[in-house]
Parts: structure tokens; sequence; C-alpha cells
């Protein structure tokens, strides 16, 4: 029985030993250096929406707040490009897919 348990702890410790130093090595970011631009757009006769251009090309259009009921526009042109730039610098920072949540929203100030 002290000879199983010695074997255990023995093989529970070449397994802790060999799984410490074996991290994968980290992707490269495809997007860390890319040429990301965010331009904004008057959405309707009342608001305003955005484009992510990835190499000139758009890579997001959003003529809506995303994560909230309904299809409200942004009601200033610079509430939309704060929220163009925050999924720009997921974009860049490889958070993906670059979607935000109510919070991130509120904390820019564009929920109002």
């Amino acid at each position: 029985m002290k000879q199983k348990l010695s074997t255990l702890f023995t093989i529970a410790l070449l397994a802790l030993f060999f799984s410490c130093g074996t991290e994968k090595p980290k992707e490269p970011n495809p997007y860390e250096n890319a040429k990301i631009e965010v331009k904004t757009f008057k959405s309707d006769s009342t608001g305003w929406g955005y484009d992510v251009c990835l190499y000139g090309s758009v890579y997001v259009h959003q003529p809506q707040v995303p994560a909230v009921n309904g299809n409200k526009t942004f009601a200033t042109e610079e509430d939309a490009k704060k929220t163009g730039e925050l999924v720009a610098h997921k974009i860049r920072n490889n958070i993906m897919p670059p979607a935000l949540t109510i919070k991130e929203l509120d904390s820019l100030g564009v929920l109002k």
C-alpha cells in the first residue's frame, strides 16, 4: 500500500513537472500592425454610425448602436467615433469577435 502511494505520488509529481513548461507558443497577432481606420457616417436623418476599415475595405459596418435592442443610432458623430475606435482597438489586439457590451458602451458614455 505504501509503495503504491509512493508510485502514485511520483507519477503526479512528474506530470506536474512536465506540464509546467509546455505552454503553447503564442500565435502571432495578424492585426498588430494592420492599417485600421474608423469612418463615421450619417446613419439616418437624426443619427450616426461607423465603419471600421481594414486595409481600406469595410470590415465592420455599424449603422446602429450595437448591443442594444432596436435600431437606435448614435446621437453624435463623436459617440460613433469613440465606439468605432474601441472596436478598432479590439481588432488590433486580436480580440475576436470585436463585440461590445452594454457595460463598455456605458463606460464610453454613448448610452444616453
